[in-house]
């Protein structure tokens, strides 16, 4: 009788190979324990203890990765876990002179082993450290006299280290900022001497900043107090991040994102030099205290918008040189611009002011956006607005800077009332549009037309009246009511142009008509009643 095979003889060979490669992985991860435990004693019992001995070595690396000279006081180390953390004290950088270019009496290096796997530090804290920041007028950068300078690309090495750590703090520091701005040369000045450029400096003091990085995203805080008479301590916050496709940490054109500032009481005369270009284009501002909070739309480094809440007093503005500045005792509310490639956009909301000459705008909205011509398309805009006080409106305006000849047209205006809803459509030049829309509604109107010259027709006028108009580049319809208190101005007509009514009500329409002998207006529609004293 044939004998039955055993398990033993049934064992494949691929168990025997498993069996193989476990022991190998245990035989593996028992050494690499091993090894681990040897550097970790060899860091904690050798390295740490004798961490001064490699201050030169150190000092040769930066000097290698910086390209300046660098020189350490001291350093030590402490085991506060699996990795130590280290202090670095009254460490300077020499510029090509040997001179010291930035100085820091204390930095605190904390690293883990994550940290080390990436080749990053965990956390660097610097305390109480003194750099000076300057942006040259050629757009070059400089850091505590040292060039920061970004490569053709715009990277930066240097700014790509600091991007890459996990957390940098900085306690107590002192920063002077300075920032020069080039100017165009003027007609009587020589080709070959270019003027020099306007320097803004700015010194603040009990620096506090938080860095956090991680792959795509930074965020950074920072505390600082003004000079004496700029105004009290402010804080400046970001949040941005970078593309999935970006490889240089400190690329600024690569970060997207909002910046957030908010300053208690501040001058902004001595804010306003500091504000991006994009935001303050053509405007200057003297004078005005108070608490200002800004928020910047950040797209691929490009300012693209940005909100400003404000609530100062005496604000003194100056948008054209050739025209008095505008001056306000108070002015408070919210102001808005966007920008982009087709055109931009500009708003106020709950916008509200004083004058120095007592002039008061009550808190109105106004919304203008407006779309440059792209190719055939013509330019197109929409202005939209609410609570708009024409009697302030029309003493700003005549301040504002304007095309040749609607300073006069205005100035013959005698205007005053309240517009509750406005909205302003058109396509092509805004002064003479191709097509428009527009619809107003006005309470309390005061208007009259003065003539400006001896052979200029007086127009009819009127006082306490409600109007409503709806027009286009067609046609349109002009709604009138007034009640007791209520006049109309006929100049010319009567011997007494003002004529007091008890009630009146009318309405027009009116439509273009093109025909052989060119375009006329043609009023198909039209009532009036009149009621009065007599």
């Amino acid at each position: 009788m044939p004998t039955l095979p055993t398990s033993s003889t049934l064992t494949p060979p691929l168990h025997r190979w498993l069996a193989g490669v476990v022991r190998v992985i245990s035989w593996g991860l028992l050494v690499a324990g091993l090894l681990l435990g040897l550097a970790w004693a060899g860091l904690h019992f050798w390295i740490v203890p004798r961490i001064d001995d490699f201050r030169p070595a150190l000092e040769r690396l930066a000097r290698q990765s910086l390209g300046v000279p660098m020189h350490i006081g001291g350093l030590s180390a402490q085991s506060t876990g699996w990795v130590p953390s280290f202090e670095l004290r009254d460490i300077a950088l020499l510029d090509s002179q040997g001179r010291p270019a930035l100085s820091l009496p204390k930095v605190v290096v904390a690293i883990s082993l994550r940290s080390v796997l990436r080749l990053r530090l965990d956390q660097l804290v610097l305390d109480a450290p003194e750099l000076d920041v300057r942006l040259n007028a050629d757009g070059r950068g400089q850091v505590a006299g040292l060039d920061w300078a970004p490569t053709s690309q715009g990277d930066s090495a240097a700014a790509d280290w600091l991007f890459s750590q996990r957390e940098v703090i900085i306690r107590g520091g002192r920063l002077r900022w300075t920032r020069e701005a080039a100017l165009s040369p003027g007609p009587s000045e020589s080709n070959h001497l270019a003027p020099a450029p306007v320097t803004t400096t700015l010194s603040l003091q009990q620096v506090d900043l938080v860095l956090r990085n991680s792959a795509r995203h930074h965020d950074v805080r920072v505390d600082a107090t003004p000079p004496e008479g700029w105004g009290e301590r402010f804080v400046l916050m970001g949040r941005f991040r970078r593309g999935l496709l970006s490889t240089h940490p400190g690329r600024w054109a690569d970060w997207s994102g909002q910046a957030y500032a908010y300053f208690p009481q501040v001058d902004v005369a001595q804010l306003h030099p500091h504000v991006p270009k994009a935001m303050a284009s053509g405007l200057r501002l003297d004078a005005g205290q108070g608490p200002v909070r800004l928020w910047s739309d950040i797209d691929k480094g490009q300012w693209r918008g940005g909100l400003a809440d404000v609530n100062l007093t005496g604000l003194t503005a100056q948008l054209d040189p050739q025209r008095p500045a505008l001056v306000f005792e108070q002015f408070s509310g919210r102001l808005g611009g966007k920008v982009h490639a087709q055109g931009f956009e500009l708003f106020t909301r709950e916008l509200a002011f004083v004058d120095a000459q007592g002039l008061s705008w009550p808190g109105g909205n106004l919304t203008l956006d407006y779309t440059h011509a792209q190719g055939r398309q013509p330019a197109k805009g929409r202005l939209q607005a609410d609570k708009l006080d024409l009697l302030t409106l029309r003493e700003m305006v005549l301040r504002l800077p304007m095309a040749p000849g609607l300073h006069e047209r205005l100035q013959a205006q005698n205007m005053a009332g309240q517009v509750n809803h406005l909205l302003w459509r058109w396509q092509g030049d805004w002064q003479q549009p191709t097509h428009y829309e527009a619809q107003a509604t006005v309470n309390n109107l005061r208007w009259r037309h003065h003539a400006t010259s001896p052979e200029a027709l007086d127009w009819p006028g009127v006082q306490g009246a409600e109007l409503s108009v709806k027009l286009t580049q067609a046609g349109g319809r002009m709604d009138l009511r007034m009640d007791t208190g209520g006049m109309v101005f006929l100049p010319g007509v009567l011997a007494t142009p003002e004529v007091p009514v008890r009630s009146l009500q009318g309405f027009a329409q009116w439509e273009k008509k093109d025909g052989p002998h060119g375009t006329r207006w043609h009023v198909p529609k039209w009532q009036l009643k009149l009621a009065n004293a007599d």
